[in-house]
C-alpha cells in the first residue's frame, strides 16, 4: 500500500493500528 496515512481509503478499510504496523 502506498502512503496509508493519507484518508484516501486504505485508512477506512483497516484501523490506524494497522497501518501503523504496515508503514
Amino acid at each position: 500500500m502506498v502512503n496509508t496515512h493519507t484518508n484516501t481509503g486504505p485508512q477506512k478499510m483497516y484501523p490506524i493500528a494497522t497501518i501503523t504496523r504496515v508503514n
